[in-house]
């Protein structure tokens, strides 16, 4: 759906006054797009007279003088490609560079062919359905990280379970009984479960589990072990 987009002041009035080749109108609308969120990687789009720019975990689209905002999906029509989504993997893969493995909580397949990222909460039934369907992930050959994600945010009694979890002396076993329901030692340490949330919120995380695979492709919810292989197989 195209815009007409006129509430928002134009600082330039020949569109090539530009800030490095970027119109000055559209680095402003698009900072201003969502209030105090600042737009990031703003270039020329696949489009003749637009420019694209992230803002927050959505891509947008604006012409040369801002006047008007495509917020949607752009597909090259010839070689069927959502163009879109894949500017927002390359954005999901570069945040996820910020995070190091030994920040997560792995439980590696022992023959792996793929590793997904998985953003999770303690007390999601669809998490603990995931979690129960570990050993067929790793028959598949599918190694799974754990992300702390809880819904309700870091300083909820969620969160302090998942911190605790983190903290533990053997996180995997703690992981594997909070998600059971069962009661875990309080524990506090320096822990990622913040920095985690963080990432989750900047990918467009909006609910758990959210599985991440290495492409970028962020696919909700629990997924069976057979589909999950075949989605990664294609990815």
């Amino acid at each position: 759906m195209v815009i007409r987009w006129s509430l928002v002041p134009l600082f330039c009035l020949v569109s090539v006054v530009c800030y490095g080749q970027i119109p000055v109108a559209v680095e402003s609308t698009f900072n201003r797009l969502i209030p105090g969120v600042l737009a990031k990687d703003i270039k020329q789009a696949p489009m003749s007279g637009w420019y694209q720019g992230q803002v927050g975990s959505r891509i947008f689209y604006l012409n040369e003088t801002a006047t008007y905002l495509l917020d949607g999906q752009v597909f090259d029509v010839k070689n069927r490609e959502n163009l879109t989504e894949n500017a927002l993997k390359s954005a999901r893969r570069q945040l996820m560079a910020t995070l190091d493995e030994s920040s997560m909580v792995v439980f590696k397949a022992p023959e792996e062919r793929h590793q997904i990222t998985v953003f999770t909460d303690v007390d999601c039934g669809y998490c603990r359905k995931l979690h129960n369907t570990l050993p067929d992930y790793h028959q598949r050959g599918i190694t799974v990280r754990y992300l702390a994600y809880p819904r309700a945010g870091v300083n909820s009694k969620t969160g302090k379970i998942m911190q605790a979890a983190w903290c533990a002396e053997n996180p995997r076993e703690a992981l594997t009984d909070a998600k059971q329901g069962q009661r875990i030692d309080d524990l506090e340490c320096e822990n990622p479960v913040a920095e985690h949330y963080q990432v989750g919120n900047a990918i467009g995380v909006n609910g758990t589990p959210a599985i991440l695979f290495d492409s970028g492709q962020l696919v909700p919810g629990f997924v069976k072990a057979g589909q999950l292989l075949k989605m990664l197989n294609e990815s």
